[in-house]
This record gives C-alpha cells, sequence and structure tokens, in this order.
C-alpha cells in the first residue's frame, strides 16, 4: 500500500485492497487525480441520458445513468481509499460489463425482457457476493464478463445474417485496450510519479474509459428488441 504510516484517515473502515501509484493524502480527497478524473463517466452520462431523449430504446437509457453511477461510485472510492468505496466502485462497474453481456444474450436467444432482468440481478448479486467473499477479485470478475460478451458477439457475427456496423465496437474496445495498458503501468509503478495529483496512468484509465462507453451506446444503439 502507498500508504503514510503517520496517517490514519480510515477510521473504522477497512483499507481497499488495491492502491495505485498516486500518494494516499492525509484529507477528505485521499487520490485527488484518481478521484476528479471520475468526472469524465459523469460528463459522457449525462450526455447519454440527453441523446436518449431522441431515440426510443429503453435499453440505451441504462447506459447513461450506469456511467453517471460508475463515476461516482469510482469516485467515492478513490477519495476514500476504502474497501467500502472498492465494492460500491466495482459493483457499478458489473452493471456495465452485465449490461454487455445481458444485451448479447439477449441477441443470442431472443430473451424476453422480464427474463434478462432476472439473469441480469442473478448476475450482480453473484458478482458483489464473490468481490465480498474474496475481496481481491474485482477486476477479474469485470474481465471475464466483458470477455465472454465479446465471444458472444464473435459468434453472433458468424452465425447470424444480420447488417451490424462493428466500426463503434471496434472504437470502445481499441479505447478499453489502451486504457489498460495505463492501468497495468500504473499498477505497477511503471509510469508512476507518487506526487502527481493532477494526471496519472490510472486518471487516465478513467478518462479513456469514459469515452469508451459513447462508442459502446453507439454499436448498441443498432439493436431494438420486442417488448423493451
Amino acid at each position: 500500500m502507498n500508504l503514510r504510516s503517520d496517517c490514519q484517515y480510515y477510521g473504522e473502515w477497512k483499507a481497499s485492497t488495491q492502491a495505485w501509484c498516486e500518494e494516499r493524502l492525509c484529507a477528505l480527497v485521499k487520490e485527488p487525480a484518481n478521484t476528479y478524473s471520475n468526472a469524465a463517466y459523469i460528463i459522457v452520462g449525462i450526455y447519454l441520458v440527453s441523446l436518449c431523449r431522441k431515440i426510443p430504446l429503453s435499453h440505451l437509457h441504462l447506459l447513461g445513468f450506469f456511467s453517471i453511477l460508475i463515476g461516482l461510485m469510482s469516485g467515492f472510492y478513490h477519495a476514500s481509499g476504502s474497501f467500502v468505496g472498492e465494492v460500491f466502485d466495482y459493483s457499478s462497474m458489473y452493471l456495465l460489463s452485465i449490461y454487455f453481456l445481458s444485451m448479447n444474450l439477449r441477441r443470442l436467444y431472443s430473451l424476453s425482457a422480464q427474463t434478462l432482468w432476472i439473469l441480469a440481478l442473478f448476475l450482480l448479486c453473484l458478482s458483489i457476493g464473490s468481490l465480498v467473499t474474496w475481496e481481491v477479485i474485482g477486476s477479474l470478475l469485470f474481465g471475464i464478463q466483458v470477455i465472454f460478451a465479446l465471444l458472444i458477439e464473435i459468434y453472433l457475427k458468424k452465425t447470424k445474417n444480420v447488417q451490424v456496423s462493428y466500426r463503434p465496437l471496434l472504437k470502445g474496445c481499441g479505447l478499453f485496450v489502451l486504457a489498460f495498458i495505463f492501468w497495468n503501468l500504473d499498477r505497477s509503478r511503471i509510469l508512476c510519479d507518487p506526487n502527481n495529483h493532477i494526471l496519472n496512468g490510472h486518471a487516465l484509465w478513467h478518462i479513456i474509459t469514459a469515452s469508451a462507453i459513447y462508442f459502446i451506446y453507439q454499436f448498441y444503439s443498432q439493436f431494438e428488441f420486442k417488448n423493451e
């Protein structure tokens, strides 16, 4: 953990399982750069919510709200440096990965909206329960869900004779890969200045993945489901 030994600021909260390059301060906001960079999610989310007013697809409305929620929960996580915040952060991320997975399963099996909600709720509860139990598997669970969603997408492309533009999805995935590089460089302390509280590798992860959500929105705006 990148913590100052003379600073006891957790109170009764347990510290998070992960610490990033940015040094945690003895302040209300422990990681300024990692906290304030989450504004990117909120900005993108508000923009997507405004776009949804012109597109009568209810499933798209979720993406904007999920993006806003990620910004708020991730901001709380980095501001507090607590495991409670970490759980809220990953839980909001699971909303996004489960959205990808659920939408693709719906396209694959023509699932009803009710069945999809039950499945999504089950996956969310299972993910949060696993995170609270094993603590250190937050990013692994998120990655597994995204990979399964992409595998289903590949299967759909090969088996379904449907005209779909994959350009937005490729742009979104490309941004996620770029963001993941910065995420790892920061976590491994390769690209690291602990005293930089303005912009660092993990802050870039927030900004770039927020941009990726916009392209994911563009991709899923191509699909209209019955009984939404």
